[in-house]
């Protein structure tokens, strides 16, 4: 799955960046290319990312809606977008979210992403 990473440029290594999303640090290896476009450090980015999923950490606790909910959060996308892509409306979104995150003991979007990156 393509997930996106939003956060504060921490440091810098040969073939990797530390990204700080909201206190929580992220190593994403990158290409030498990808490291030469990212800003400096302790600016915003955001990076596209590959991520694999440890699906059975939250498909056997979610309904459906739920979990496709959860894959539009995981990529990116704002709530207005998975609403769109889904069909319902943005308090549904919202309802779904919300159900996930109980069901799944987690109160965040980093807790999430946590959770089910390999």
């Amino acid at each position: 799955m393509i997930g996106k990473l939003k956060g504060i440029v921490d440091s810098y290594s040969e073939d990797a960046v530390i990204l700080d999303v909201n206190g929580v640090g992220y190593l994403v290896h990158c290409s030498a290319r990808t490291l030469q476009e990212l800003p400096r450090v302790g600016e915003p980015t955001a990076l596209a990312i590959e991520t694999h999923v440890r699906e059975d950490q939250i498909m056997p606790h979610l309904a459906r809606r739920e979990l496709d909910v959860c894959v539009g959060i995981m990529q990116g996308k704002s709530s207005e977008a998975i609403a769109l892509a889904l069909g319902i409306s943005v308090n549904t979104v919202r309802t779904y979210r919300k159900r996930a995150y109980a069901r799944l003991g987690i109160t965040s979007h980093n807790e999430l992403m946590r959770l089910v990156l390999v």
